[in-house]
């Protein structure tokens, strides 16, 4: 079967070009009742953000333990759990 020829209905399509707005970081600090700035450095965390640094990254605490996930996988979990307990 021979590919026809046809010629384009679209003949003066203008495209206009859009300003991309820059990603924003935001940095959260936390204070304490007198002012002193809490830094927290969580080497975990920029370790993954590192290797994967198209998935937002959190530390959970449990019982005081730190685990570093992506929130994806956070998600997953959590949704894991309330499946495997029945929704209560």
């Amino acid at each position: 079967m021979k590919a026809k020829k046809v010629k384009s209905e679209y003949r003066d399509i203008a495209v206009k070009p859009q300003q991309v707005v820059p990603e924003k970081i935001i940095h959260v600090c936390l204070q304490t009742d007198d002012d002193q700035q809490i830094v927290a450095v969580d080497p975990d965390a920029m370790e993954m953000s590192k290797m994967y640094p198209t998935e937002p990254i959190i530390t959970v605490y449990q019982n005081g333990i730190p685990t570093t996930m992506s929130v994806k996988q956070l998600i997953t979990d959590t949704m894991l759990r309330v499946i495997a307990n029945g929704g209560n």
